[in-house]
């Protein structure tokens, strides 16, 4: 018995009639054979409907024969079919059922568009590929990190980005048994900053080495980044923190430096800086007392002779008073310093201070001196000043310039 196989393919499909009683031949009385879409169980001098068919040869051994059908539209069908004799009589040959497949073969790309975008995330709208189902997604960033995301939309919003960072993003169109081309060129863009405010600073503190300066919070940020820098040579000086209070060391004395800081989220990406640094000089260089040496508008011969008169080595008259103006000076210059200013409850600094005319060493010229170096350091000669008329020792002259040296930060 004849028997109909059929195999379905996409838009197409191919028929096979197997078990013919003898070969299809001409000679055997055939003159074709073929499918058709009108149903026939028996013998028939007419059918309607033939689909496909095909011619025998002259000649040959085969009980079978086969063609292709191209172009079909997709969808199930059920043929018979038939052989024809040369008495133009038509005989069933079988019938089965086929699928044909629709083509889902996606062969387009599309085009991406930015719809908007934050710190962390970017949202694309995506132009419809034909015969996609959805989209595959491909967001590369500039550290060379690849993600995908899927969607069956043609809006989508990527997430869990990291800030301040440029994207490639591309995208193609995928079905159950195809995946299209990516755009040829895929879009540029960068997520938003985290860290878009900038703080403020405020100076604290400062000596001749250091700095001490408070930052306000900003939003956001995780830690803080802070610069030091040298407003004459540009040598910098920087330090990442998350305190509110930082002292930045190692500088230069009476030397100018401009700060400034930004912060910085947890992604690593950092903020604004100031518009304008925060200006500070730092403490001029302060040389201990020594008296052997000048200490500054007396030389060092002055400064030794007067040495021996306080010691008791020498005559007092050899006590010069441009001496007591170098220890008047220094203590005002260890007072600015310690950002503090010379307190006159026992004098003025002017008035402190001798001149060739006036030199004579009164109680309050001693006690201003005492007693701005006591708001110092202990000075050692007691909670209180000197009486007036009251003689002025010779150790009370070291006193002060041990107090000096002690005091300077």
């Amino acid at each position: 018995m004849a028997t109909l196989s059929l195999t379905g393919g996409i838009e197409e499909f191919s028929w096979r009639i197997t078990g013919l009683s003898k070969p299809f031949t001409q000679s055997n009385g055939y003159t074709e054979a073929g499918i058709t879409y009108n149903r026939f169980t028996q013998s028939s001098t007419s059918i309607f409907g033939v689909v496909s068919k095909v011619y025998p040869t002259s000649t040959g051994t085969s009980t079978s024969t086969s063609a292709k059908t191209v172009s079909y539209s997709p969808g199930e069908y059920t043929f018979w079919a038939y052989t024809k004799d040369s008495h133009g009589t038509y005989w069933p040959a079988g019938s089965a059922t086929v699928v044909v497949e629709e083509n889902n073969q996606i062969t387009d790309s599309g085009s991406l568009s930015i719809s908007s975008k934050t710190a962390t995330s970017i949202s694309v709208r995506l132009t419809r590929i034909d015969k996609a189902t959805s989209y595959e997604i491909i967001y590369r960033s500039e550290d060379g990190d690849v993600d995908y995301a899927y969607t069956p939309s043609t809006s989508y919003t990527i997430s869990g980005l990291k800030p301040n960072t440029t994207y490639t993003i591309n995208y193609r169109g995928i079905n159950s048994s195809s995946e299209g081309p990516y755009m040829s060129t895929g879009v540029n863009v960068t997520t938003e900053k985290l860290i878009t405010d900038y703080g403020s600073m405020t100076l604290e503190s400062v000596t001749m080495n250091s700095i001490t300066v408070t930052i306000t919070p900003i939003k956001n940020a995780v830690s803080y980044y802070i610069l030091c820098r040298n407003s004459t040579s540009g040598a910098e000086v920087d330090i990442t923190t998350n305190k509110m209070t930082n002292t930045i060391q190692g500088l230069l004395p009476n030397t100018t430096y401009i700060l400034n800081y930004y912060g910085i989220d947890s992604y690593g990406s950092t903020g604004p800086f100031m518009p304008t640094g925060l200006t500070v000089k730092t403490k001029q260089s302060i040389d201990p007392w020594d008296w052997n040496a000048s200490n500054g508008s007396a030389t060092a011969t002055q400064t030794k002779t007067a040495y021996n008169a306080v010691t008791q080595k020498g005559k007092l008259s050899d006590f010069s008073y441009l001496v007591w103006n170098d220890i008047v000076n220094k203590t005002n210059t260890v007072l600015a310093a310690r950002s503090l200013t010379w307190d006159n409850t026992y004098g003025t600094k002017s008035s402190t201070a001798m001149s060739s005319a006036s030199k004579t060493m009164t109680a309050a010229r001693f006690n201003a001196v005492w007693w701005n170096l006591s708001r110092m350091v202990t000075v050692g000669l007691g909670p209180n000043p000197r009486a007036p008329g009251e003689v002025i020792l010779g150790s009370y002259f070291t006193a002060l310039t041990d107090a000096i040296n002690k005091a300077i930060p």
